[in-house]
């Protein structure tokens, strides 16, 4: 069971890893904007909108290419997963809410972010207990 975790991680890793690769690549020019995937039409213009102001783009670049990194490493995966939470949470809302979205494509994303978090459960139950125990010291 231990390897199929491994596999969805590293596939979910290496996903996020490329994405910010390339988006840092169209960034500086090296791929060209005609070469993006379709998404489908309000996502086409949504990201059309925010390559063509640069609003955010190279924030978006560097979030998918470190989150993606951290989550290759099993050390760090956790970590990784609470740093791509956020840009994973958008990815489903405007899959599910902009015309041409494909909300099964959002919800994938979200799933699958969530399953591995479940996986490093463990991980995040210093921030959740307020006993004293994991205080500074």
């Amino acid at each position: 069971m231990k390897n199929k975790w491994n596999v969805l991680r590293w596939l979910f890793a290496s996903y996020y890893l490329v994405a910010g690769i390339a988006v840092a690549l169209l960034l500086v020019g090296v791929i060209q904007p005609d070469e993006i995937p379709d998404f489908g039409k309000g996502i086409n213009e949504l990201l059309a909108a925010l390559f063509q102001t640069g609003y955010g783009t190279a924030l978006l670049a560097a979030t998918y290419t470190i989150s993606g990194g951290l989550i290759l490493n099993n050390r760090t995966a956790h970590f990784g997963l609470i740093t791509l939470s956020p840009v994973v949470l958008v990815i489903f809302l405007t899959h599910c809410f902009v015309e041409g979205g494909a909300p099964v494509w959002g919800t994938m994303h979200l799933t699958i972010l969530l399953a591995l978090a479940w996986r490093y459960r463990q991980a995040y139950q210093p921030l959740f207990d307020f006993s004293g125990k994991f205080q500074a010291q």
